[in-house]
């Protein structure tokens, strides 16, 4: 990681090499977003979720999703 943006979606859309990997761990869909501080990339902050699926028009995804200021 270290890019600006936030990667989201169901597990079963994921690249093959990152599917196998998820799915092995339960996990349905995830939810990265980039952290950044004043000098920059700091980390990330993600969420997988195991039960149904993150839904990106969730007003907490999209609060999630907004460009660092």
């Amino acid at each position: 990681l270290g890019g600006k943006d936030v990667i989201s979606g169901s597990v079963k859309d994921f690249p093959q090499s990152e599917r196998k990997l998820l799915a092995a761990q339960g996990i349905q869909s995830i939810l990265v977003v980039p952290i950044f501080t004043s000098q920059g990339w700091y980390g990330f902050l993600g969420f997988d979720d195991c039960v149904e699926g993150v839904h990106g028009a969730d007003p907490s995804v999209q609060f999630l999703k907004q460009p660092p200021t």
